[in-house]
């Protein structure tokens, strides 16, 4: 069973932000009842070596994929958190301590924030994991594993947050593991997330056919290399990738699995009407899902010829995310589609302002708009 024994404060009743903090217009809607949100940091690393340097990202990936699993919570991306600790100017959110952190996953809108760490002796490996109440910063569970493999660790760790937090809601769905059993098949996964979120979409999906050359019933793998095709404009095999995915859908946590059916029907069976249906049962069941929201506006603006419908799905996922390139590049595109290259270029500049850790791939977007009038 899985729940939260917290929930969060009525509107009337929540606390006021900080001046200066991005609260006010970056915090998330309230929760549902019933599916309290969680947010799983950054680890941090104890272990050297470069081999394990992916360490600290990779083990909050894979808490989150098996977290979100369970019906009963709403798990928020780490990079919210990246994301809000660069708009309150208090830097990498992997160097914060750990009251900043809470704080941070309060202003996500989460009630519970889990942070931990990772070490090594010899060839075993310790996972210490902790969940804050981010309105009081009492601890609710703490989990310790250790052995010498990975995957088995997070799993028995994943396990025991959900029973640590427990409080009546649906379980873990049975079935196999969501994500892989080989480290370095994982580490590219990892590697291709960062990328996508950069929109190098073809460098994902590099690093996506090198994870499932190394492990192929890797289903999310799968289905991240479908997205990565169908944003490339692919969509034959991207097809092909979300129905390979598909023949495994218990090895998914269900908004992936959904989301993947979702963008079959609409490039495999051309089913515009049926996606778009599936895409707004996705963002109602879990309306931080901002890559649902860009999909959404590509069904709407390249099959219905909605723009005006398309440019409000985007401006809903950067509302849940300002620094959310995929939705951002989406709505630059579209502007210069219709002649608007000056405020396509508006929209990417005004972002490099504020992230500036994507300057970079933001510069290389800008240059495509570079002539525009």
């Amino acid at each position: 069973a899985v729940g939260l024994a917290m929930r969060s404060k009525p509107a009337a009743e929540a606390d006021v932000a900080p001046a200066g903090s991005p609260e006010a217009s970056s915090v998330l809607p309230a929760a549902a009842p019933g599916r309290p949100r969680v947010v799983v940091a950054p680890f941090r690393n104890n272990v050297a070596g470069a081999e394990d340097a992916w360490l600290g990202g990779g083990l909050s990936e894979m808490l989150t994929t098996d977290l979100s699993r369970s019906p009963g919570l709403e798990v928020i991306a780490t990079q919210r958190l990246e994301d809000l600790a660069a708009l309150s100017g208090r830097g990498s959110e992997g160097s914060l301590d750990r009251a900043t952190t809470t704080e941070l996953a309060r202003w996500a809108g989460a009630d519970v924030v889990v942070v931990g760490s990772v070490f090594r002796a010899g060839g075993r490996y310790r996972i210490d994991a902790q969940g804050y109440d981010t309105r009081t910063g009492a601890v609710r569970i703490a989990r310790k594993v250790e052995g010498t493999d990975l995957f088995p660790m997070v799993d028995e760790l994943t396990e025991g947050l959900l029973r640590g937090l427990a409080a009546g809601a649906g379980g873990l769905p049975g079935g196999d593991v969501a994500t892989t059993a080989s480290r370095e098949a994982f580490r590219r996964y990892s590697r291709a997330a960062s990328l996508y979120g950069a929109v190098r979409y073809d460098d994902a999906a590099a690093e996506l056919r090198a994870a499932l050359d190394l492990d192929p019933a890797f289903a999310l793998a799968r289905e991240r290399l479908g997205l990565a095709l169908a944003a490339e404009g692919k969509t034959d095999e991207a097809v092909a990738a979300f129905d390979a995915a598909l023949a495994t859908p218990n090895r998914m946590p269900d908004r992936d699995r959904r989301l993947a059916e979702a963008l079959r029907d609409l490039y495999g069976r051309g089913d515009v009407d049926g996606a778009i249906a599936k895409l707004e049962d996705l963002v109602g069941s879990w309306p931080d899902a901002t890559d649902a929201y860009v999909w959404w506006a590509r069904a709407l603006a390249r099959f219905k010829g909605d723009r005006l419908g398309a440019t409000r799905q985007l401006r809903r996922a950067i509302d849940r995310d300002p620094n959310f390139l995929p939705a951002l590049a989406e709505l630059a595109s579209q502007l210069a589609e219709i002649g608007e290259s000056a405020g396509a270029r508006s929209i990417l500049e005004d972002a490099a302002r504020r992230n500036p850790g994507a300057r970079h791939d933001l510069e290389r977007l800008l240059r495509r708009y570079a002539s525009g009038p």
